[in-house]
């Protein structure tokens, strides 16, 4: 059985496929919620809460590429996925 030699993990294509641009929207609904909910916005809880809520975001883009890269092979070849970056 012949392998074929893959390209090697980029940060630049996991970033660019966890879409982390995006996490300061994550952070301020994250901070908006505690000062709504009453609580600081300092506490070291709301740090928790912060790198949660962004993991379950670059998660979701993971996901969310892996589900739809036959359609991102048509519409956004660049994409890490239809490009060959991430396998």
């Amino acid at each position: 059985m012949a392998m074929t030699a893959q390209r090697p993990l980029s940060l630049t294509a996991l970033l660019t496929l966890g879409r982390v641009s995006n996490l300061p929207t994550v952070w301020t609904n994250v901070l908006t919620g505690a000062v709504l909910a009453g609580g600081a916005w300092h506490d070291g809880r709301t740090g928790i809460v912060l790198v949660a809520m962004s993991l379950f975001y670059v998660g979701g883009m993971y996901l969310n590429d892996y589900f739809d890269r036959g359609i991102d092979a048509r519409e956004r070849p660049g994409r890490p996925i239809p490009a060959g970056d991430v396998a």
